[in-house]
């Protein structure tokens, strides 16, 4: 100390000790540094990717739900829209209020956007009048012919009590939800209108390369009738749940399903899917989901292959 005073030098205070020691100041990693600097740059970039994103068209998802003997197909756009095509059983009660909106709901489902029915027997509308009771559709689509039979004309005037909008399709119309298109091939004006099964609408949903094909419950006489409307189609719903009666051998080669889906109830009385039915379709190379065996199956599609995932198996 006392040389250092000699030389001029300050000594150091007590407890210092040579700088060549002394901690250097805590600094934060890199990529915090980074993100100080350039967060306003990193923000807006996370919402130009939130944007497109949101922008974007999305994929198709087509749902055929495991109703028992009935239908239930839940439809999501690219638009972010939801439609529910037919919602029935009779083997299964409460389907609308324990099974249709409990899955809407799981898909984001805030509003149920269109609910079509292809025709109104019971395992095709019983969940869809519970839904217009306590979750009712912005619209509901139905044919003329449904709508003058007796279960048609009281859905009619549900819809109409719960404020929901009546759309009747007929032959030849379409419905566009962004690019997915909605056409209606049948029944035409020389169907059995009395007889609610061959009257039923007959739709073909299309986005981009691929199509979906929802026949109802016609059979081979309507089939035959409609002939001039078929082309080939990436999936079919079999009509009628897999009756015998129809999913005939010329409709078939005029359609050329990849993949079909047939949906009935496990051990149903009514034999579904008829033996016949099967090997028909199996005979034209298509490969076929069954609800009672798959569970729901779900159809995934950009608008050019697709991917189906059933849930059981």
């Amino acid at each position: 100390k006392q040389a250092a005073l000699a030389a001029g030098v300050s000594p150091p205070a007590p407890g210092a000790g040579p700088a060549v020691f002394q901690p250097a100041p805590a600094r934060p990693p890199l990529y915090w540094r980074l993100w100080l600097r350039r967060r306003w740059l990193a923000a807006a970039l996370l919402a130009v990717l939130a944007a497109v994103k949101l922008l974007l068209p999305g994929p198709l998802i087509i749902h055929f739900l495991d109703v028992g003997q009935g239908d239930g197909i839940v439809i999501e756009t690219p638009s972010h829209h939801f439609w529910l095509v037919d919602g029935g059983s009779t083997t299964v009660s409460g389907l609308g209020e324990y099974r249709l909106a409990p899955f809407l709901k799981t898909r984001g489902a805030s509003v149920i956007d269109f609910a079509v029915v292809s025709h109104p027997d019971r395992d095709h509308i019983s969940g869809l009048t519970e839904l217009l009771t306590m979750w009712p559709p912005k619209y509901l689509i139905l044919s003329p012919a449904a709508a003058a039979a007796d279960s048609g004309q009281a859905l009619v005037a549900l819809a109409a009590d719960k404020g929901v909008k009546v759309l009747y399709m007929r032959q030849g119309e379409q419905m566009r939800d962004g690019q997915v298109v909605i056409s209606c091939l049948g029944p035409d004006e020389g169907a059995d209108l009395w007889d609610v099964n061959q009257a039923s609408l007959v739709l073909e949903v299309a986005y981009k390369d691929f199509s979906l094909l929802l026949p109802g419950d016609i059979d081979s006489r309507v089939e035959a009738a409609l002939a001039a409307q078929w082309r080939s189609v990436s999936l079919l719903k079999v009509a009628h749940h897999g009756a015998g009666g129809g999913t005939g051998a010329d409709f078939l080669a005029a359609a050329q399903p990849l993949a079909a889906v047939i949906s009935c109830g496990e051990n149903n009385i009514y034999g579904h899917p008829h033996p016949d039915t099967v090997k028909r379709l199996e005979a034209a190379g298509c490969r076929i989901y069954l609800t009672p065996r798959d569970g729901a199956v779900q159809v995934i599609t950009n608008g050019k292959g697709m991917r189906i995932r059933p849930f059981l198996t």
